[in-house]
């Protein structure tokens, strides 16, 4: 890529066994906030080793990407949520509030739950100023047609930032948020908070293997926590990393549950065995 033109790597993810990455489009050497839109990002596959603009109607950095390995899903900055339609990216956002969105799992029915993230626009206001509205996890049962919410109140007191589904109790929850972590035995309807022992609740990132969940903090280091049969979670004491800028990203190794890999800028990658 062309590095006068792009700034850094914003999201990546692997689908069907290729490569999507965006970036953010470079302006006057700083990220391009207001050429042609917010937060102006650059969506590409790598496709035989060249980078091919797969960009379509996304306009914006991509913060998050999901993939079930049937449908590859993007969650632009600012607001927007998108499905791979083919080549073509589709917007199933159109019938949600106008603010910004985190991160979507899909269940085993194709069901789409969302969390909700950013309520702050480009110019530092409030869009809507509603935490029952803002702090929500939206439900579509038909790819973004129809969008319900699934809280009752705003019982994170935050927005989600992460939500995972146990991978073999597909009944079961995980929600990483600024007080902690919470889990959810009835998919998202009610939640319990399971903080006991986490010392640092501010999470931004969260794995979760069949018996341990694993949490990167923001600015308090990455926490082990075993699943117990009822799905509480018994927390143990982090041994860091502890990065001077709390941007930590997290990956299980998927033939390996026992090998977790942690990785901060600046900070470096790390890997834990055990």
């Amino acid at each position: 890529l062309d590095e006068s033109n792009y700034l850094r790597v914003v999201s990546m993810i692997m689908h069907k066994g290729e490569l999507y990455f965006s970036v953010f489009n470079r302006q006057g050497g700083l990220i391009s906030l207001f050429l042609n839109e917010p937060m102006s990002g650059t969506l590409f596959k790598l496709d035989n080793g060249r980078a091919s603009d797969m960009s379509g109607q996304i306009k914006r950095g991509v913060l998050s990407f999901y993939s079930d390995g049937k449908n590859l899903f993007a969650i632009t900055h600012i607001n927007g949520v998108y499905m791979l339609d083919g080549k073509e990216w589709k917007d199933i956002s159109r019938m949600l509030p106008d603010m910004g969105f985190s991160n979507l799992i899909t269940d085993e029915n194709d069901h789409i739950y969302l969390t909700g993230g950013c309520d702050v626009d480009i110019y530092g206001e409030q869009r809507i100023g509603d935490s029952n509205i803002v702090n929500q996890i939206y439900l579509s049962r038909d790819f973004g047609k129809i969008w319900e919410g699934l809280l009752d109140g705003n019982p994170f007191d935050s927005g989600a930032k992460q939500i995972i589904q146990h991978p073999s109790n597909k009944k079961v929850f995980f929600a990483a948020t600024s007080n902690g972590l919470f889990v959810s035995k009835d998919k998202g309807k009610t939640w319990q908070q399971e903080n006991n022992d986490l010392n640092f609740e501010n999470i931004g990132a969260m794995v979760v293997g069949e018996n341990h969940v694993y949490a990167g903090t923001l600015g308090g280091g990455v926490y082990s926590g075993r699943i117990e049969s009822d799905y509480s979670v018994k927390w143990s004491k982090s041994s860091g990393p502890y990065p001077y800028i709390y941007d930590i990203k997290l990956m299980l190794d998927p033939e390996d549950p026992r090998s977790l890999y942690a990785s901060s800028y600046p900070g470096g990658v790390f890997k834990s065995v055990d």
